[in-house]
């Protein structure tokens, strides 16, 4: 697990996103991680845990990002999840 996401030459902070993130309404968890891209080298994209319907959740979580984080912090896309294990087998 990487505590930087370098995008363009800029360093960001997954932490300072999810500070953000958690603090709307709506959201249990949340998780922000870098993921290739061939112009950028990464962007950074969030996975949220939250029982709330994700369209609406998404809206507002871009109103959030984009009253309180730079351009270059933002999230690129976000993917909606019941829980972070949903998809792990059972031990």
């Amino acid at each position: 697990k990487k505590d930087i996401i370098i995008s363009g030459g800029i360093n960001i902070y997954p932490s300072d996103i999810e500070v953000v993130l958690n603090e709307t309404f709506g959201v249990k968890e949340s998780y922000v991680l870098g993921i290739y891209d061939s112009f950028l080298g990464e962007i950074p994209v969030a996975v949220i845990v939250s029982d709330a319907e994700s369209k609406s959740l998404e809206n507002l979580l871009r109103k959030n990002v984009r009253n309180n984080l730079s351009g270059y912090q933002r999230p690129i896309k976000y993917f909606f999840k019941d829980n972070f294990f949903s998809s792990l087998p059972p031990a």
